[in-house]
């Protein structure tokens, strides 16, 4: 009996700390990405641009049209993109650090919105994405947090990890690790979305607005609570990069309806983080807003509207 016992006492917190440590393993973690982890894990560099950001960044940005928009210079260019839909800049910094320690990046762009909009806050899926010690930092790093409070969340947060990846080996979904090719990296697209009309609640939207596109600019205190963990991932990604000698930029993706910041929160952001952002101007702006085949909702645009923002990206990205 009290072998036994002294089994269960031992046994208990050596496998629960076991699966802690296996639910860090590359495969492990990006089991719901397989695009991206093979991208990230399987193929070797060095690579040319890498552009990360959510759905708003999957629907904006096309490698292919990129490529084709920088002509001549960009045929040997090996561009990835690994955009996510809900992704935010918490797993930004993941794949910027993930992306570093496996291969050589000469340049990275990353999508910016506010944490209003973008969820830089937190996202419901990156205690599954990240390092568990990174989920540790991400909430002790919480603004305005007492620590029992955040205690309570590493707990919380670090358990419902431990679970849901339990239950992925339980029910055999395990996918295999990933196996590094020595093949040359590549252009590739983790892009998937249909695009090209207007749903119904489109149509609703287009025929209150009237065409009236373009409203008031919506800038936010870059130095507010609400923005500490925005700032926290974007400080961690240009450290990372300049450790590693990258290039990061960042762009902000206009929305249909009344999302376009200033020339003024543009210089602050860059003032504030020493980073440049990348800001369509309000000719092209007014431009793509009298474009009705630009987006397929208020917040997508479709692939005419993709094709031209890659062509805008391409002129006005600076390319290591």
């Amino acid at each position: 009996m009290v072998f036994v016992r002294a089994v269960l006492f031992l046994g208990f917190p050596i496998g629960l700390i076991s699966l802690a440590l296996w639910t860090d393993l590359p495969h492990v973690r990006y089991a719901g990405e397989p695009c991206q982890g093979k991208i990230l894990f399987e193929r070797v560099g060095p690579v040319d641009l890498v552009v990360l950001g959510s759905s708003r960044s999957m629907r904006s940005f096309n490698a292919y049209d990129f490529k084709e928009a920088l002509g001549a210079s960009g045929k040997d260019r090996s561009v990835y993109d690994i955009s996510r839909s809900y992704r935010d800049l918490g797993h930004s910094y993941v794949y910027v650090r993930d992306l570093l320690q496996q291969k050589r990046v000469r340049n990275i762009l990353i999508e910016y919105n506010s944490s209003f909009e973008g969820e830089a806050a937190y996202h419901r899926l990156f205690h599954l994405k990240t390092r568990l010690r990174d989920l540790i930092e991400h909430f002790w790093a919480e603004p305005s947090k007492f620590a029992v409070e955040r205690f309570g969340r590493i707990a919380r947060w670090t358990l419902r990890r431990l679970v849901d990846r339990f239950d992925l080996w339980w029910n055999n979904k395990v996918p295999a690790p990933f196996n590094i090719r020595s093949a040359r990296a590549s252009t590739l697209d983790c892009t998937n979305h249909d695009a090209g009309y207007f749903p119904e609640e489109m149509l609703k939207v287009e025929k209150k607005n009237k065409g009236n596109y373009f409203h008031q600019y919506s800038d936010w205190d870059l130095r507010s609570t609400q923005e500490e963990r925005a700032g926290f991932y974007i400080r961690k990604i240009l450290k990372l990069a300049r450790e590693h000698q990258t290039r990061v930029q960042f762009f902000f993706i206009p929305t249909r309806y009344n999302t376009r910041i200033s020339s003024s929160f543009q210089k602050d952001f860059q003032r504030y983080f020493s980073a440049p952002l990348l800001n369509p101007s309000d000719s092209e702006l007014r431009s793509w807003f009298a474009d009705s085949r630009f987006y397929i909702d208020s917040s997508h645009m479709s692939f005419h509207g993709q094709k031209v923002f890659s062509k805008w990206l391409a002129q006005n990205l600076k390319l290591n």
